[in-house]
């Protein structure tokens, strides 16, 4: 018996649509594609989810919710701030890596659906998460390990220099000429130089109160 055979008809569904959602988008799947994956006829699959659409909100849904879950087990983890800001970046990219229209699809519901996505992101406890980021932002301030920085700058500047390369990728292959296999290989440079950023600019200022603007330096 295959590892498809063994599930149930839903689990076959939803494993499914992972593959060919990670592997072609929203807008590149077809229900068609499902059925075959899971080795169902498209009708059973119609009568399970009537439209590829409400299929993916789930599979997003479960991805976004395993992607926080892994954040906050890096900041809940061993390790200094800086350590921690590194895993944090490296984690988001190999997630853009592993599923690239996930940045995109964020960015339309948020501008299509806002109010239904920001109801799935604080399933996830985003806000929850922040909130550990800061604690452990502040205490590592008072502790004189980090400069005090913006706790909210800092970590949108963390989101942002992960996402960015993943929503402007058709300018970034134009511009630095490359192919998929080269964009993989800029995005291992690019964790490995933001990380590096980041840790030099929070190096304890030798200026007692001294407080930047992260802007300045990104």
């Amino acid at each position: 018996m295959s590892f498809m055979e063994s599930m149930s008809t839903e689990q076959r569904i939803r494993e499914a649509a992972r593959k060919i959602f990670l592997e072609k988008g929203l807008a590149g799947a077809r229900m068609q594609d499902i059925a075959r994956e899971a080795d169902l006829n498209k009708s059973l699959l119609h009568y399970y989810y009537e439209t590829k659409e409400n299929l993916f909100l789930l599979i997003f849904e479960d991805e976004l919710d395993k992607f926080y879950s892994q954040l906050q087990a890096i900041l809940n983890g061993a390790g200094s701030l800086t350590d921690k800001i590194s895993k944090l970046i490296s984690a988001e990219m190999d997630a853009h890596l592993a599923c690239p229209k996930l940045s995109l699809f964020i960015l339309s519901e948020l501008n299509q659906e806002t109010e239904s996505c920001l109801a799935k992101l604080r399933k996830c406890r985003l806000h929850e998460l922040f909130r550990n980021f800061k604690a452990l932002l502040e205490k590592e301030v008072e502790l004189g390990n980090v400069r005090e920085v913006d706790a909210d700058t800092l970590f949108v500047n963390i989101l942002s220099l992960s996402t960015y390369p993943f929503i402007a990728k058709p300018l970034v292959l134009e511009m630095f000429d490359q192919n998929e296999q080269a964009f993989e290989s800029y995005i291992e440079r690019h964790k490995k130089a933001t990380s590096k950023l980041l840790e030099n600019y929070l190096q304890p200022s030798h200026e007692p109160g001294l407080k930047e603007d992260i802007n300045q330096l990104i």
